[in-house]
């Protein structure tokens, strides 16, 4: 008897398995759909901001100078782009079949975290340790800048 060959008898394995085996092996939503998520939101994103940018020139214009305003529509414009790049790396990681894999533990990313957040680069313990550190460094520096707002009051 022939023996049939891996990709074959691999295939034939799952299909046996049943629908279980092949969730495990795709456990993550991805590839067309989830780069339709992705190309969708990032065009919204990038309208806006090309939106955000024509309204900010015009008060510039208008106004022969910058105003609060302008550099509000200016901190909007940067963390759009932000989100903008977010979303790129999201879909450069489909092209590279990394999508859905945590960038500092190499886990899967848990499949509610994606749908909620889908250019989610962690998983959420690593994310929540970045979070944690990141609260301790803002207190340090926030406690900084106490410690020498009394010493300057002091010593008026």
């Amino acid at each position: 008897m022939r023996k049939k060959p891996k990709i074959i008898r691999i295939h034939s394995h799952l299909k046996r398995q049943g629908d279980s085996a092949i969730t495990a092996v795709s456990a993550h939503p991805k590839d067309e759909h989830i780069r339709g998520v992705l190309s969708s939101r990032l065009k919204t994103v990038e309208d806006e901001i090309a939106r955000r940018l024509e309204v900010t020139r015009a008060i510039i214009d208008i106004k022969g100078e910058e105003r609060p305003d302008a550099d509000l529509e200016l901190q909007v414009v940067q963390v759009k782009g932000r989100l903008a790049t977010m979303l790129r790396e999201a879909l450069d990681g489909i092209e590279r079949q990394e999508y859905g894999r945590c960038r500092d533990c190499g886990a899967q990313i848990g499949e509610a975290r994606l749908r909620a957040i889908p250019f989610a680069v962690r998983c959420t313990e690593c994310q929540r340790q970045i979070e944690a550190s990141e609260k301790v460094s803002q207190r340090g520096s926030s406690l900084w800048g106490e410690m020498r707002h009394r010493a300057l009051r002091d010593n008026l």
